[in-house]
């Protein structure tokens, strides 16, 4: 499923672009956050979202993996990362692609965030 207006965003700048499907297959037990309780939830194959963060714009998608699925993490500049987990992923683009920040009292923040919260695999 598309988003017909792919500019429009939600408040806290996620756009999903599509929402992929379920898994079928001999790893379909990989493409779920966890094997029980009320946190589960999938990791549907063709899943497109992009999202704002730190004033940038990143694409992330999940795609099929030989044992599992693959995150997807695209920064603006078009660097790629991927990996077995959403955090794995987001983690090698942040390194790739995003300095460490001095705030103003100029001590030094990262722009660490969790993977999974902000690609909302």
């Amino acid at each position: 499923m598309e988003n017909p207006n792919p500019s429009e965003g939600g408040q806290d700048g996620l756009e999903i672009v599509s929402i992929g499907a379920l898994y079928c297959g001999p790893w379909d037990k990989k493409y779920w956050s966890s094997t029980r309780g009320k946190d589960r939830f999938p990791y549907p194959v063709g899943y497109r979202a992009v999202r704002c963060h730190a004033g940038s714009t990143y694409s992330m998608e999940i795609h099929e993996g030989l044992k599992g699925p693959v995150f997807v993490v695209t920064s603006p500049d078009g660097d790629s990362c991927s990996g077995q987990t959403p955090d794995i992923a987001w983690d090698a683009i942040q390194k790739k692609s995003c300095s460490r920040v001095k705030n103003w009292h100029g001590k030094r923040f990262s722009s660490k965030i969790n993977g999974g919260e902000v690609c909302l695999f």
